[in-house]
């Protein structure tokens, strides 16, 4: 049972990395690729999309610190 609870644990923290990385890369592009990003235009832009998904996979996967700041101006995260 310990093992189960371990790879669940393992489970969420990795889901918990991969949320915090799109946040990440998303507020750090600029305004109008998070448009194409928001508004899923993978017709107009699928190289924005592609390159988006793999920034978010590489910081997740990183052993780099993510973090987050809330833009105070807007409230939104960044």
């Amino acid at each position: 049972m310990k093992k189960s609870n371990s790879n669940k644990e393992q489970s969420n923290k990795t889901a918990q990395r991969y949320e915090l990385a799109y946040y990440k890369i998303l507020n750090d592009l600029p305004p109008w690729k998070q448009e194409i990003i928001k508004n899923n235009n993978t017709n107009i832009e699928d190289r924005i999309i592609q390159e988006f998904l793999k920034n978010i996979s590489d910081l997740a996967e990183s052993e780099q610190e993510i973090l987050l700041t809330v833009n105070e101006e807007s409230g939104s995260l960044r």
